[in-house]
């Protein structure tokens, strides 16, 4: 448990503050300075490289999920 229970509003708030509010500005700061250094092409085709490397890692995180479930019955 992060917060005491009399402070779970003000936990909540504060997470959604940082994750939406700091993360998101500094996202598109970032963004920002990849579209003007590298242009709008290779910004999306970065983007759907981190995107496509997302996936292979989640499915292969899952297929060693699924093998160690099936090795253990």
């Amino acid at each position: 448990m992060l917060t005491p229970d009399e402070a779970k509003t003000l936990g909540q708030a504060a997470n959604n503050a940082v994750t939406y509010g700091l993360g998101m500005t500094v996202g598109f700061l970032f963004n920002g300075y990849l579209y003007e250094s590298v242009g709008s092409f290779n910004l999306f085709i970065i983007s759907s490289l981190i995107a496509l490397s997302g996936g292979v890692i989640f499915k292969l995180d899952q297929k060693s999920n699924t093998t160690a479930i099936h090795a253990t019955n």
